[in-house]
């Protein structure tokens, strides 16, 4: 049962880095939590408000269990996050939650994966199929290559099997 005595924090974005750190505390790891503004696509620059960074408290902590398999812990996190700050918040201050720059180096493989993919598309001629990727992968994949010429992104699929197709069209 909800506390009925809970009183949100009215800074949205010291409320996230709260709710966080209470996560993180209840799973039984010890982290420095902080805040900062959304710099690229993959902080959801122009979606989110707020970047809440998860970094070791020690050069020894291993944060790699909150990432998990694929992002998959990382994603559950933000996902929560977001949930308890909307409903808080009676609207929508949404977030993006990093570990240890883990988002960061995710987006600049995706940004090689791209170029990679757009080359070889170009040079073979034939529709390059990317692994499939979450949303917000997929809006990185066609973000670097929609000022590329010849070069046509195209999301397809559906569910967690949604993939981004690239296609080199020349001169049509």
């Amino acid at each position: 049962m909800a506390d009925p005595e809970f009183e949100p924090e009215e800074d949205g974005t010291k409320m996230a880095v709260n709710v966080v750190t209470d996560l993180l505390h209840l799973i039984g790891i010890r982290a420095v939590v902080s805040s900062r503004a959304p710099e690229t696509p993959m902080d959801g620059l122009d979606h989110a408000i707020t970047v809440v960074d998860i970094k070791s408290n020690e050069a020894s902590d291993d944060l790699s269990l909150l990432v998990g398999p694929h992002g998959e812990h990382l994603a559950a996190i933000q996902y929560i996050t977001n949930v308890i700050l909307s409903r808080s918040l009676d609207g929508e201050h949404p977030v993006t939650v990093d570990v240890d720059g883990y988002k960061r180096r995710r987006e600049d493989e995706l940004i090689d994966l791209a170029k990679d993919a757009a080359a070889e598309a170009k040079e073979t001629g034939d529709a390059i199929e990317l692994d499939a990727m979450n949303a917000a992968e997929r809006r990185i994949i066609h973000l670097n290559l929609s000022e590329v010429d010849g070069i046509e992104t195209e999301s397809e699929g559906s569910g967690d099997a949604r993939r981004v197709v690239i296609v080199y069209r020349d001169g049509e």
